[in-house]
């Protein structure tokens, strides 16, 4: 119970015996010829209004623990809420930082794969028609990092060179590709190249090479593209 209400009850319950007292001043001789029970009663008189003040005092002592139980929970709440809040942001800041240290560990892979990569580019050097025979010739340059077990396929066509291979492709190594086939064949030519990068890995690089009719047989419209990544061929040579 507050001390308020605890002031209030001890501060009435003075006056009332008090009040009680004097009323009750030169009535001991009628008291004192009181049968027990008639005593009882008076007693019980007595009390009573002072058993129901304090029933009343701790009805409303009850209500402000009520209130204040009530108040300690909402706080205790809010603080709940207030640390799942920093929580989540605490979760997101580590998110940020682990998709920040995987993107820079990511891109630093990737720098080490270039770096240890060649950078085969294929270009055409012309070549020469006989008849109805063309001839073709192509220039593959290693503009990269040195590799290793290199191999080299060329095929889609029924006449192409034979598959060429060599221990090392260094940076700025050239490889010198030619075919000859009639002018009508416009099938497209795929060139392969496996090897092990700087960092033993197996690779692949290809090419296509597409034909196209023209008016010069010297060039017959040829483009070539590098084709996108593909599965690693088994390859004996290597």
């Amino acid at each position: 119970m507050s001390k308020k209400l605890t002031g209030i009850g001890v501060a009435i319950t003075l006056a009332y015996l008090i009040a009680a007292a004097l009323l009750g001043w030169g009535e001991w001789d009628e008291f004192s010829g009181m049968r027990p029970n008639e005593v009882g009663d008076f007693l019980a008189g007595v009390v009573g209004p002072l058993a129901l003040l304090w029933l009343i005092l701790g009805y409303f002592q009850q209500g402000e623990e009520l209130k204040q139980s009530t108040e300690a929970l909402r706080l205790q709440a809010e603080e709940l809420r207030n640390s799942v809040s920093q929580q989540q942001a605490l979760v997101e800041v580590t998110k940020k930082q682990a998709e920040a240290q995987l993107e820079a560990f990511r891109h630093e892979r990737e720098e080490q794969r270039r770096a240890r990569s060649p950078l085969f580019v294929l270009d055409q050097l012309g070549g020469y028609a006989s008849g109805n025979q063309q001839t073709y010739k192509f220039r593959l340059r290693n503009h990269g990092a040195t590799v290793t077990k290199c191999a080299i396929v060329v095929e889609g066509r029924s006449v192409l060179p034979d598959p060429a291979s060599t221990e090392v492709f260094a940076h700025g190594a050239e490889h010198a590709i030619e075919f000859a086939d009639t002018r009508e064949n416009l099938d497209p030519v795929i060139v392969r190249v496996t090897f092990l990068d700087g960092g033993g890995y197996r690779a692949m690089q290809s090419f296509r090479i597409t034909f196209a009719p023209s008016g010069n047989p010297m060039l017959n419209g040829i483009s070539v593209a590098e084709l996108a990544n593909e599965p690693v061929p088994t390859i004996g040579s290597l």
